[in-house]
């Protein structure tokens, strides 16, 4: 026999034998006392995840049959299963929450507890955007290798400037991944080398694992105020003196600096959203006015917080352009002239934007004879082409012709068709000032709970409210609530966007 068949046994007295509720480490089998644990919102994790298991010995009987509860009772941060322990992030707590464990055990009751705190932000791809240039962080030219150098500059809406966040349950650290890491390689956010310096540079590192054992590679986020948070990685130092993620003061290199807060410079700050808004329009043209409400728009979002909010009105937007802005944009709202292509019976065929000044660049819904599939929107074989969409608005005349007769050729029919979840248009023709209007009225009711529905009631009725103060643009008013048409979930609201 080897060694490894042989044992020793020694005579164990009873009196030495733990009893009561103890809890193991999943990963060495030893008895632990848990040291906190860490949940993002929207997590859900079981005792396994957080590197833990409970035995109940009681009289030579062991099980593993406990009832669980967390304290204070009916938290609002988090939610539990009372049989299998598992447990749920609700949304960000200041205070640290207990989680017990109890059971019966020789006629009383023995208890066992461990701490949980919820972390700021859920698990999920985010933009990270400087609070003191307004850039994003991104890789370097769109080029990912190791050692690669992170920056930041102007939004493209690419992968290279999404980040996946991702909690380690053990030590309240996230790890930071590039969404354009491949399926056999991903690429993290790291302070180069692990270095503890000040102004250390911050690059992509190659791994094929998750590098929570790498302290350059782990970031604690905690919130300055708003939406404004701090990025602080594992290799700065604990007391008076904190490094976090931060840019060059003339350049665009992201580095390992020192926080300085309350010097109206916020350099070293970043906001952090997972809900992209896109505001596209032509440029104004006589007194065509489609991008007038998007400065008011701009600052509704900014209100609620959420700071990626991109505007374009641009002259000579390419049709993939505008696919682009579409789909990887959560809300999108396009400002321009919209018509309908009609066959000889005057059904519609299909609709369209105009995506420049000259109306020679038009988006189409669906192909059609003389249409070319390079100026239509895209679809695939799963539906899903435009499954990140949460809502999506073609405020123009016609974008939705059809739709009173159940025709489904039409702009917002056709991306909920490939998987946005909420899409809207018109079916006849529109003013400028109705279109402004009638926006800027459901934006108001949308980012403050309404559901789409109720948004949309809102804003007819704040519109018909002003037209019988002024009794002369009574006509044209109703004639556009009248066109309004929606396709999808018409109950959404923002908080199911940000869930």
């Amino acid at each position: 026999p080897t060694s490894l068949q042989r044992w020793n046994i020694t005579n164990v007295p009873a009196s030495d034998i733990p009893k009561g509720i103890l809890f193991y480490s999943v990963s060495s089998g030893y008895r632990v006392t848990p040291q906190k644990r860490y949940i993002a919102p929207k997590q859900n994790v079981t005792l396994s995840d957080m590197d833990l298991f409970v035995g109940v010995i009681d009289a030579g009987n062991i099980s593993q049959s406990v009832t669980w509860s967390v304290s204070p009772y009916e938290s609002e941060f988090i939610d539990y299963d009372s049989y299998t322990g598992e447990i749920t992030g609700i949304k960000h707590s200041d205070d640290n929450i207990t989680v017990s464990c109890s059971r019966n055990i020789s006629g009383s009751s023995s208890y066992a507890s461990y701490i949980v705190h919820v972390t700021e932000i859920a698990n999920g791809t985010y933009l990270l955007k400087n609070r003191q240039k307004l850039c994003y962080a991104r890789v370097k030219n769109d080029t990912l290798f190791d050692n690669q150098n992170a920056v930041q500059s102007q939004i493209n809406a690419s992968d290279y400037e999404s980040w996946v966040f991702e909690l380690d349950s053990l030590s309240g650290y996230y790890t930071i991944k590039s969404k354009a890491s491949g399926d056999n390689e991903s690429y993290y956010l790291q302070v180069r080398n692990n270095s503890t310096a000040e102004n250390a540079v911050v690059v992509l590192k190659s791994y094929s694992y998750k590098p929570t054992n790498n302290p350059g590679a782990m970031w604690r986020i905690e919130r300055i105020q708003e939406n404004a948070y701090k990025i602080i990685p594992q290799t700065s130092p604990h007391g008076s003196t904190e490094y976090v993620l931060a840019t060059e003061s003339d350049g665009e290199t992201l580095l390992q600096g020192r926080y300085i807060g309350g010097n109206n410079s916020y350099m070293d700050e970043w906001f952090i959203d997972d809900v992209v808004v896109s505001l596209c329009a032509i440029p104004a043209s006589g007194w065509h006015r489609h991008e007038l409400s998007f400065s008011n728009l701009k600052y509704y979002f900014y209100d609620k917080h959420i700071r990626n909010v991109w505007v374009s009105a641009d002259s000579g937007r390419t049709v993939n352009e505008a696919v682009n802005m579409i789909e990887r944009a959560n809300i999108f709202v396009i400002r321009t002239h919209g018509n309908r292509v009609t066959n000889a019976s005057n059904e519609v065929q299909a609709t369209y934007v105009v995506l420049n000044t000259s109306g020679t660049v038009k988006l189409y819904s669906n192909s059609v004879p003389g249409i070319t599939g390079s100026n239509v929107l895209p679809s695939n074989d799963d539906n899903d082409y435009f499954s990140k969409v949460d809502l999506a608005l073609f405020v123009g005349c016609f974008t939705a012709a059809g739709a009173e007769n159940g025709n489904t050729n039409n702009l917002p029919a056709k991306l909920v068709e490939q998987g946005a979840t909420t899409a809207i248009g018109f079916s006849k023709d529109i003013t400028c000032p109705q279109g402004n209007n009638w926006m800027e009225y459901f934006f108001q009711a949308f980012l403050n709970g309404s559901s789409v529905e109720g948004s949309m009631d809102y804003a007819r009725e704040a519109i018909n409210s002003q037209t019988l103060e002024n009794p002369g643009q009574s006509n044209y008013e109703a004639y556009a609530l009248d066109s309004i048409k929606c396709f999808g979930d018409i109950s959404l609201t923002m908080e199911d966007i940000r869930r």
